[in-house]
């Protein structure tokens, strides 16, 4: 059983492994032209999203920039990301959405890889195993 300051210690060490891959993965943003250039492919399609929410409040129904010429239905898409970034950058206006794009992928990475780590002495929860019926056979 490790001890408090064991654990202390694993902790700390766990968010500057984390701190340290952050700093890394953001050294090549600030050479980027502002508002031109992503890493990444999706990053286009979220700032697009983004500036329309921002601009307009919500998604149109239909794409037009995709899948033409019926372009492409926007109800089936899962845009909490795009409305997320929208809605922080109503909240921090000084904060362009380009910006906010390129390192919230970053922070989102970051957060959801700080939790907690299930220790080996818990036991982890699994549904009953059910008897396989036999197969009749012709």
């Amino acid at each position: 059983m490790l001890t408090l300051h064991q654990k202390t210690l694993t902790g700390l060490l766990l968010f500057c492994i984390l701190f340290l891959t952050f700093w890394i993965r953001i050294q090549g943003v600030g050479h980027l032209p502002e508002g031109k250039l992503f890493t990444a492919n999706d990053a286009y399609l979220y700032h697009w999203q983004a500036n329309t929410i921002a601009e307009h409040g919500k998604l149109p129904a239909r794409d037009m920039h995709r899948w033409l010429p019926i372009g492409r239905d926007n109800t089936h898409l899962l845009s909490l990301y795009a409305y997320a970034i929208a809605y922080i950058h109503k909240v921090f206006p000084w904060w362009s959405l380009f910006s906010m794009i390129s390192v919230a992928p970053i922070i989102s990475h970051f957060l959801t890889h700080t939790r907690p780590p299930i220790h080996p002495q818990q036991e982890v929860p699994h549904a009953p195993m059910r008897k396989a019926k036999r197969c009749p056979t012709f």
